[in-house]
């Protein structure tokens, strides 16, 4: 469960960020705070390992202080970031493959049982965003637009999570999808090495979410839920698979996980 933190009269970030995912929004300070500090993640100007400071993450991204203590809290309550022991600060986590077994196997579970609910609860507003989220990830892949295709995968699996309408799941879901999410910005080719055509070819999630989405359509419990749990599947193959992921203990990790 991603929790909201206390912050006192401090403005606060909503337990399950929906409204910081929507592509467009009158998003708080907090919010733009806590999708800068991601960006920065995604542009690699900080690796695992790396501190974050509040003055630094201010000044670089010219907004308060208050509200980038916000955003760090919630971003260490949801997994994204850690906080540093014994002295002030987050830091980015350090990233193992065991963890990225367990954090990936664990999103196969609750995502495919929550795309099979959406299944059986959408309607035809759900779907047309569903749809429209998937051009736009489709047009942001084909311009190598990081910042867009980030935002619009992150939106296309947190709405099939709210279209479920168990809040239980959705809550669930938060932590393991923002770690998972570090993964995806340091070992997947397409955030960090230009593509080339024949490695665009072979990307398949901007597909397999359309595949995912047709399902929930046709309200087809079963094969939503496995289109979702392959789906995942591939991404953790292709993550795990990036030479730069490997590290000693590699062979411990099994690939058939799901």
């Amino acid at each position: 469960m991603c929790p909201e933190p206390e912050e006192g009269n401090e403005e606060r970030i909503e337990a399950f960020p929906s409204r910081l995912l929507r592509l467009t929004a009158n998003l708080s300070a907090s919010e733009q705070a806590m999708r800068g500090i991601i960006q920065l993640l995604i542009n690699h100007e900080y690796h695992p390992g790396d501190h974050l400071f509040e003055t630094t993450l201010a000044e670089r991204l010219k907004v308060s202080r208050t509200p980038i203590r916000t955003a760090l809290t919630h971003l260490a309550t949801c997994g994204f970031l850690e906080k540093t022991p014994d002295r002030k600060g987050y830091h980015v986590p350090i990233l193992r493959l065991a963890d990225m077994h367990l954090v990936f196997q664990t999103r196969a579970l609750l995502e495919g049982a929550l795309a099979a609910q959406a299944a059986l609860n959408r309607d035809d507003a759900q779907i047309a965003l569903l749809k429209e989220i998937c051009a736009k990830e489709k047009n942001a892949f084909d311009e190598l637009d990081k910042k867009v295709y980030a935002e619009s995968n992150n939106l296309f699996h947190f709405s099939i999570a709210a279209f479920a309408k168990n809040p239980y799941l959705e809550q669930c879901l938060g932590q393991v999808f923002w770690r998972s999410r570090l993964y995806d910005f340091f070992f997947s080719g397409f955030y960090n090495s230009p593509m080339t055509q024949e490695q665009k070819k072979k990307k398949r999630s901007c597909s397999e979410h359309t595949v995912i989405a047709l399902a929930i359509e046709a309200g087809d419990a079963a094969a939503a839920e496995k289109a979702m749990k392959e789906h995942l599947r591939h991404t953790y193959e292709e993550v795990r698979n990036n030479p730069r992921s490997d590290e000693p203990g590699r062979s411990e990790v099994q690939s058939d996980c799901f």
